[in-house]
Protein backbone atom coordinates (compact mmCIF):
# COMPACT_ATOMS: atom_id res chain seq x y z
CA UNK A 1 0.00 0.00 0.00
CA UNK A 2 0.89 3.27 -0.94
CA UNK A 3 0.24 6.66 0.99
CA UNK A 4 0.08 8.33 -2.20
CA UNK A 5 -3.07 6.60 -3.25
CA UNK A 6 -5.73 8.23 -1.56
CA UNK A 7 -7.20 10.08 -4.13
CA UNK A 8 -7.42 7.60 -6.34
CA UNK A 9 -8.92 5.10 -4.10
CA UNK A 10 -11.63 7.39 -2.92
CA UNK A 11 -12.29 8.67 -6.43
CA UNK A 12 -13.28 5.09 -7.54
CA UNK A 13 -17.52 5.20 -8.62
CA UNK A 14 -19.36 3.22 -6.10
CA UNK A 15 -22.08 0.91 -7.73
CA UNK A 16 -24.97 1.39 -5.45
CA UNK A 17 -27.14 3.48 -7.71
CA UNK A 18 -28.55 2.68 -10.91
CA UNK A 19 -27.24 4.61 -13.97
CA UNK A 20 -30.81 3.87 -15.81
CA UNK A 21 -33.64 5.82 -14.39
CA UNK A 22 -37.11 3.90 -15.15
CA UNK A 23 -40.10 5.39 -14.95
CA UNK A 24 -42.98 3.56 -13.64
CA UNK A 25 -46.09 5.77 -14.74
CA UNK A 26 -47.89 7.15 -17.77
CA UNK A 27 -49.27 10.69 -18.47
CA UNK A 28 -52.16 11.20 -20.45
CA UNK A 29 -51.48 14.05 -22.75
CA UNK A 30 -53.55 17.41 -22.11
CA UNK A 31 -55.67 18.98 -25.22
CA UNK A 32 -53.79 21.62 -26.65
CA UNK A 33 -55.53 24.64 -26.26
CA UNK A 34 -53.82 26.84 -29.15
CA UNK A 35 -55.90 24.17 -31.44
CA UNK A 36 -59.18 25.30 -31.48
CA UNK A 37 -61.86 24.50 -33.84
CA UNK A 38 -64.51 27.29 -34.77
CA UNK A 39 -66.83 24.96 -36.36
CA UNK A 40 -69.63 26.89 -33.89
CA UNK A 41 -68.74 30.07 -35.92
CA UNK A 42 -71.11 31.80 -39.18
CA UNK A 43 -69.14 30.65 -42.77
CA UNK A 44 -69.57 33.85 -45.21
CA UNK A 45 -68.92 32.89 -48.39
CA UNK A 46 -67.61 35.34 -51.43
CA UNK A 47 -68.51 34.55 -55.01
CA UNK A 48 -66.40 36.37 -57.63
CA UNK A 49 -67.56 36.05 -61.57
CA UNK A 50 -67.08 37.73 -64.49
CA UNK A 51 -70.44 38.71 -66.71
CA UNK A 52 -70.93 36.50 -69.96
CA UNK A 53 -69.39 39.46 -72.07
CA UNK A 54 -66.15 39.00 -70.42
CA UNK A 55 -65.82 35.25 -70.50
CA UNK A 56 -64.43 35.29 -73.90
CA UNK A 57 -60.80 35.71 -74.29
CA UNK A 58 -59.30 38.26 -76.10
CA UNK A 59 -56.59 36.67 -77.79
CA UNK A 60 -58.18 33.50 -79.37
CA UNK A 61 -61.79 34.59 -78.72
CA UNK A 62 -62.60 30.96 -77.16
CA UNK A 63 -64.61 30.97 -73.95
CA UNK A 64 -63.15 30.92 -70.75
CA UNK A 65 -63.52 28.78 -68.00
CA UNK A 66 -63.07 28.13 -64.49
CA UNK A 67 -59.45 27.46 -63.70
CA UNK A 68 -58.94 27.36 -59.69
CA UNK A 69 -60.89 27.76 -56.75
CA UNK A 70 -59.62 29.38 -53.53
CA UNK A 71 -60.94 28.97 -50.11
CA UNK A 72 -59.70 31.08 -47.49
CA UNK A 73 -60.39 30.78 -43.89
CA UNK A 74 -60.15 34.06 -41.61
CA UNK A 75 -61.67 35.37 -38.78
CA UNK A 76 -62.94 38.86 -38.82
CA UNK A 77 -61.89 40.95 -35.35
CA UNK A 78 -64.61 43.76 -33.99
CA UNK A 79 -63.44 45.92 -31.98
CA UNK A 80 -65.70 45.93 -28.98
CA UNK A 81 -66.61 50.35 -29.74
CA UNK A 82 -67.92 49.18 -32.90
CA UNK A 83 -70.30 46.57 -32.22
CA UNK A 84 -73.03 46.54 -34.98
Amino acid sequence: MSIFNEAEIESVKKNDEPDIEQIAYSRRKGKSKTRKTYDDLPVEEVFYDLPNEEKTCAKCGNAMHKMKTEVRKELKVIPAGKRL
